[in-house]
C-alpha cells in the first residue's frame, strides 16, 4: 500500500522482491541494544 501511495522510504524497483520488511520477537540483546528487551516486539 505505502508503494502505490508513494510513501514508502525508498523507492522500488519493480520487479520488487521480499525483503523490503520484516517482524519478530527479541530473544537476545547486547550492551548497545538501547531500550530493546528480550520479548519486545519489533518490525522494520
Amino acid at each position: 500500500m505505502m508503494y502505490r501511495e508513494g510513501a514508502y522510504v525508498i523507492d522500488p524497483v519493480f520487479p520488487a522482491t521480499l525483503g523490503y520488511a520484516g517482524a519478530g520477537v527479541v530473544v537476545a540483546v547486547g550492551d548497545d541494544a538501547g531500550e530493546f528487551q528480550i520479548g519486545d516486539k519489533v518490525s522494520v
